[in-house]
């Protein structure tokens, strides 16, 4: 008999720390996470911090519409002069933006000024779409 899984929910949890704004995800990045990222968008474009780190330690799966939503909020970032990394990025995370030719936009070469792990204060453990 096979097994099917169920989707894995997806979480957005928007944090200020100090000058900037840590992003946590988790889950899906797909179609059905657009909306929920979409506000995290306005959320911290409306903060206008200096950096913002987007966790993505937890993200299970990401497809090409949710590559172009990270891309937006990118560019919305640079419009307001912010910069946006991605931290605690897993090695099929790294793949796909290697594949895509998107490692530039988001990954720097150093690890100075990482997010908080997981766990920690503003990131939501209880599965439920949160902010600080």
């Amino acid at each position: 008999m096979a097994t099917v899984s169920e989707p894995v929910a997806f979480v957005v949890t928007v944090k200020a720390t100090g000058d900037g704004v840590t992003v946590w995800l988790s889950g899906e990045i797909d179609l059905d996470a657009l909306d929920a990222l979409r506000q995290a968008c306005d959320e911290v474009v409306t903060l206008q911090p200096c950096t913002v780190d987007v966790d993505v330690a937890d993200v299970s799966f990401i497809d090409s519409s949710g590559l172009n939503s990270l891309l937006a909020l990118r560019k919305r970032c640079a419009e307001i002069g912010t910069h946006v990394r991605m931290v605690h990025a897993s090695n099929q995370v790294l793949s796909l933006l290697q594949m895509t030719g998107l490692t530039q936009y988001f990954v720097d070469d150093d690890d100075a000024g990482r997010a908080p792990p997981r766990g920690s204060a503003g990131f939501d453990t209880n599965g439920a779409v949160a902010d600080g």
